[in-house]
């Protein structure tokens, strides 16, 4: 994925545009500390996650400028929160989360939220990358309450 995002990177150097490179530089950056940091090259899952990490810590960047008022930097983060996203996989909706859920609880045979650990795990496992652990949560709260 490193590639890939180097190849960007020239790409938005070649056009000029200013904000796509600051982003694509602040991406491969964070991944290759990753990578001196583990010591060994990143899989897909693992740039993936990384990635994942950013678009949240981003995201909450831009709920404080929106608070502050600093709408120039809301702009520039949501640039790069876009460019990031579009290398993330397709978010669950959270009709299709309800309906894995529902589907794990029915495997289990859970019956109370005495199984919410349990029943955390499988879903975490099943919607990796793919769902936000808070909706999940609730979810599975919600349908273990039942």
């Amino acid at each position: 994925m490193i590639k890939l995002l180097q190849s960007k990177l020239k790409d938005e150097i070649k056009s000029g545009n200013k904000k796509n490179v600051i982003a694509y530089r602040n991406m491969i950056g964070k991944l290759k500390s990753q990578e001196i940091d583990s010591k060994s090259e990143l899989t897909d899952d693992m740039c993936i996650n990384i990635l994942q990490k950013m678009a949240k810590q981003i995201n909450d960047s831009i709920m404080q400028f929106k608070d502050g008022g600093r709408l120039d930097l809301v702009e520039s983060e949501q640039n790069e929160l876009d460019l990031i996203q579009s290398f993330l996989p397709k978010q669950l909706s959270s009709i299709e989360m309800k309906n894995i859920i529902s589907e794990i609880i029915n495997d289990n045979d859970a019956n109370g939220i005495s199984d919410l650990g349990k029943i955390m795990g499988l879903v975490m496992n099943k919607i990796q990358g793919k769902g936000d652990g808070k909706l999940a949560s609730k979810i599975v709260k919600e349908l273990l309450t039942q």
